[in-house]
């Protein structure tokens, strides 16, 4: 049946039998209710909508469609591209709208429903950049935010270039239109991007291929912070190929998708994936292949239903249903096309309830898919034959763009009675009845777990912190309202799901509950918070971070590049000095100084037992473990080998115990990486390419091991990508011309020659972009690896992603990307619940500090060297202990790392920065904050303990004298306390 335009259509339907009446006024003894009297007698009193058709006849059918005046900007044609019902407003996009210069810009109108009718309100044109955009050809709303996709979107407009942007509005209630908020453009080398997009306006998903579409494609996640809409996530999965991915609902923290992928035979398959949103991030939480993609097909369906997102479907030629039973996923059965029923798509989705485009016995008709959790059913809308198209549901409304009328705009309300009082809802709200929502529902019949009166739904967006779909007073609430069988901690009362709450020690408490002296939770645990911040002891300790050196060359160093590298072993700071005018040529020192509880004093210097001035760079790699030194050097005129020394303290100074020879060289601007642990050293060797493993026994390393050499690519070698922690070592592999893209590898350090295990790489689509240019850090943790990237040729900016592995699948838990210049190189070092991050070219230069939350990692301070010329290149090298933190700053250094170019320095800038980062600096067991009565993050004994007359002078004669320095303890700092300050400097070793 094809509608013509302005055609208006009654229709009524008998609910048992689903079967349409056609569209006559009822006349005759008709007995629609079966209740032996003639529909006629009955109709006062039980018509409240006055259409001649008894409500408990027309209860749950469309009843009346009537067309929507509807053209395409500039067009005088329908050509409707997507379509956002909610209420009583209608979005309509078109990628065919053209503005006042004739311009085929895309368009998006706005409608509004008054008195019946729609009215429009607004049009909103794409840009105007001189080439098509497709402007329109995706867009969501959510309430008063709306985002456009235009996937062809490129600037400077380039013929074929297809980079794809979307554009975000608010709505004005002021001025009752919808005006342009921001723009969110390609940025990380993506193609077409904007393809789809998922938005509960809290949390945005948008789709783009890589620039390499053939291979993947991207999922980029926003949130809103601030007034900005900052990336937070990637969704990038492994084996996606460039085809469009459909998305379901997002609102309930849950995201159905179906998404192309390969299997090992090369066969294409639809596979539906299912994420969940906790505790900030998205994870896969479900997956299963649905069926092998038919030859030519480019796309399929994908939608959730149910109040509690306790159900997904996937539409690919047969619809896969899966429902949540407790924490998982569960496949209840796959509903195939019938004999008569053909599922055609499009579908979507509306408070629960599934619809999707299908052919009934031949004719174009909309179904829903119905029934309790096992027994799904795809139940005719009646009412709605012949209409063919895409389409939108809000509550008891549809609006269709009629693919049989040229895409025309056809609208029906359906009559709903869901109190079953026999009479429809519509004549109730008209009454006066509730429904905040304005889906023509009454809100008594609506999921309303905490009996307010307001739908859940309206409520989600600021009352649900997990985003599980249910409100936090009914997550909390022990008789457990909303019948999800689940009852969420709340330990201090306060209405908030314990996991939504700060628990900055990761014990399992909430920190407000740590604190509680009644000790609530029951743990029979109570922290500390002598400063009565709201935070435990133990956390400040933990993220509190203080500078308490800065540690500048010897006068008499010379011209070195002081702090090339660094490496922390307990109380021993070891810092390199190769040359720095031609470090190629010119011999390098060691300076190893030591931590006396108040000061870093300098223990000692070393050099390479050999004087001969060519090719020395003694001191380029040092490594420090048990009291041990190692200390790399290249090769000599009389020894064509790199060195390995090995140092030890005697008890009076430092002695040379064993050098390792090393066949082969480095290339120049190497710095081959080393690592030492317990017993066990690693280090790079030049010849084969592979990593040698040494254990320390009867006082010299001897080798056990050599990792790499069953790679079967003989141009793969191994140089300066190297992680290690109590079980596994970690590498990336590259190639002489970086070509291609690394490969991770992953080794059993207890079992020799255990792998390698493939852990990421560009064909997997984990972390590494392709074509990396500079080496890749690492840095590894009991509990996962730190991995990051500098520029890459393809053009993505420095990055940095954790891996951890779960169920033997590696996942990445977050991806930071760098600010500032693409053209700088970083460094990571971690413990299992901070990393730290140098960018020494992100402007003079920072470190960046991340502390774990949870699974969560959160940027929790910047540290940038002093202001002035010593902070330049400040993160050049860097190393972390338990207790300290060392970045060194190498001022001095013009031009590149260990090239055999002279370059121009002030050696006498460089300095290596000491930081106390366990917030106990004085290891007594009380937070340093509660014991600094000055406030400058150092505990007065601390302080006192490393006093000079020099500081103590400078003290009295500042604006505000240190209180740690009333020694005599009169309540005030003055000349008083000099003579119990010289019988501390007496008494002092």
């Amino acid at each position: 049946m094809k509608i013509q335009p302005i055609m208006t259509i009654a229709i009524g339907v008998l609910l048992a039998s689903l079967v349409a009446v056609p569209s006559t006024i009822w006349a005759g003894p008709t007995d629609c209710n079966e209740n032996g009297i003639p529909d006629g007698d009955e109709l006062i009193g039980n018509d409240c909508n006055s259409n001649l058709v008894l409500d408990v006849c027309e209860n749950d059918t469309f009843g009346t469609i009537t067309a929507i005046s509807y053209t395409t900007p500039g067009t005088g044609e329908s050509y409707p591209h997507a379509l956002q019902l909610d209420g009583d407003e209608l979005l309509v996009s078109s990628i065919s709208g053209r503005d006042s210069e004739g311009q085929t810009v895309g368009s998006v109108d706005y409608f509004r429903l008054i008195n019946g009718e729609w009215t429009h309100a607004q049009t909103i044109f794409g840009p105007n950049i001189g080439t098509i955009t497709r402007f329109g050809q995706t867009m969501v709303r959510a309430g008063d935010w709306l985002v456009v996709g235009a996937p062809w979107f490129n600037v400077p407009a380039v013929p074929g270039n297809r980079d794809g942007a979307v554009w975000l509005y608010r709505f004005s209630p002021d001025q009752g239109i919808w005006l342009e908020h921001s723009m969110l453009a390609d940025v990380q080398g993506q193609f077409e991007f904007g393809t789809n997009i998922l938005f509960d306006g809290k949390r945005l998903i948008v789709t783009g291929f890589t620039s390499n579409h053939i291979f993947r494609t991207q999922m980029l996640c926003y949130e809103l912070i601030g007034d900005e809409w900052t990336v937070t996530q990637n969704l990038a999965q492994e084996n996606i190929t460039a085809m469009p991915t459909d998305f379901s609902d997002i609102d309930c923290g849950t995201i159905t998708s179906t998404e192309r992928t390969r299997s090992d035979t090369g066969q294409q398959f639809w596979r539906l994936v299912v994420r969940e949103y906790s505790q900030s991030t998205w994870r896969v939480t479900y997956q299963a292949l649905i069926a092998p993609v038919p030859i030519g097909q480019n796309s399929s369906g994908v939608a959730s239903m149910g109040n509690t997102c306790d159900r997904a479907i996937a539409v690919a030629g047969q619809l896969l249903v899966i429902d949540r039973v407790g924490s998982s996923w569960q496949p209840v059965e796959s509903v195939g096309n019938s004999s008569n029923v053909s599922i055609q798509g499009p579908y979507t989705s509306d408070r629960g309830r599934l619809f999707a485009q299908a052919s009934v016995s031949g004719t174009p008709q909309i179904i829903e898919l119905t029934g309790p959790p096992g027994a799904p059913e795809l139940v005719p809308l009646a009412g709605l034959e012949g209409l063919s198209g895409i389409f939108d549901v809000s509550g008891n409304q549809i609006v269709i763009a009629d693919s049989e009328s040229d895409g025309a705009l056809f609208y029906a309300r359906r009559a709903t009675d869901c109190d079953g009082n026999d009479t429809l809802d519509a004549c109730q709200i008209n009454d006066g009845a509730a429904d905040v929502d304005r889906d023509g529902v009454l809100d008594n019949c609506q999921t309303d777990c905490n009996q307010d009166g307001i739908p859940d739904g309206d409520q989600l967006a600021e009352l649900d912190c997990d985003a599980n779909g249910i409100l936090d007073v009914c997550d909390v609430d022990p008789t457990d309202p909303d019948g999800d069988g689940a009852i969420a901690e709340d330990c201090n009362n306060n209405a908030l799901p314990d996991r939504c709450e700060p628990d900055c020690d990761g014990n399992g408490v909430v920190d407000s509950c740590d604190l509680d002296a009644l000790d609530p939770d029951g743990d029979g645990m109570v922290a500390d918070d002598c400063n009565q911040n709201g935070v435990p002891d133990a956390c400040d300790r933990q993220r509190n971070i203080g500078q308490i050196a800065r540690i500048t060359p010897p006068m008499d160093a010379g011209d070195i590049l002081f702090g090339c590298s660094i490496a922390l072993d307990e109380d021993l700071l070891i810092v390199g000095a190769t040359a720095a005018t031609n470090p190629a040529t010119e011999p390098g020192s060691v300076f190893i100084y030591r931590f006396d509880g108040a000061n870093w004093q300098l223990d000692g210097v070393l050099t390479a037992p050999e004087m001969a001035t060519t090719r020395r760079q003694f001191g380029y790699v040092v490594a420090a473990t048990n009291g041990r030194v190692i200390v790399r050097q290249g090769p000599t005129p009389s020894e064509p080998a790199n060195k390995i020394h090995v140092f030890t303290h005697d008890g009076t100074s430092w002695q040379l115990v064993q050098t390792i020879l090393e066949a082969g060289d480095f290339l120049s601007f190497e710095r081959p990486a080393m690592h030492a642990l317990g017993i066990d050293l690693y280090a790079f060797a030049p010849s084969p390419g592979a990593l040698s493993w040494y254990w320390w026994l009867n006082g010299q390393y001897v080798e056990v091991g050599r990792f790499g050499l069953d790679i079967v690519d003989p141009t793969t070698i191994l140089r300066e990508s190297l992680a290690v922690n109590d079980s596994e070592i970690f590498m990336l592999t590259s190639t002489p011309a970086f070509q291609g893209p690394p490969l991770g590898l992953v080794y059993d350090r207890f079992t020799p020659f255990a792998g390698p295990v493939n852990l990421f790489n560009e064909s997997g689509t984990l972390f590494v972009p392709q074509l990396v240019s500079y080496p890749p850090a690492l840095a590894a943790t009991s509990r996962g690896i730190f991995m990051g990237c500098g520029v890459s040729l393809s053009g993505f900016p420095d990055r940095i992603g954790y891996l951890v592995e779960t169920a033997g699948e590696i996942r990445r838990e977050f991806d930071v990307y760098q600010s500032g210049s693409q053209a700088q190189t970083f460094s990571i070092e971690a413990t299992d619940d901070r990393a730290f991050v140098a960018a020494p070219r992100s402007g003079m230069g920072r470190v960046d500090v991340y502390q774990r939350r949870g699974v969560t990692w959160d940027l929790i301070s910047e540290i940038h060297g002093p202001n002035g010329q010593f902070a330049d290149e400040f993160g050049s090298a860097m190393d972390v202990s338990d207790r300290f933190l060392a970045v060194a700053s190498n001022a001095g250094l013009r031009g590149g790392f260990f090239t055999t170019s002279p370059q121009t320095t002030m050696s006498s800038l460089d300095s290596v920065f000491v930081y106390a980062i366990d917030g106990d600096l004085n290891q007594n067991g009380i937070f340093d904050g509660c014991e600094d009565c000055d406030g400058n993050g150092l505990p007065d004994d601390f302080e006192r303990a490393a006093v000079s007359i020099d500081a103590f002078v400078s003290s009295l004669l500042s604006e505000n004298p240190s209180c740690a320095y009333d020694l005599n303890a009169d309540g005030t700092t003055n000349g008083r306390d000099l003579p119990d300050l010289i019988e501390l400097l007496l008494s002092s070793p």
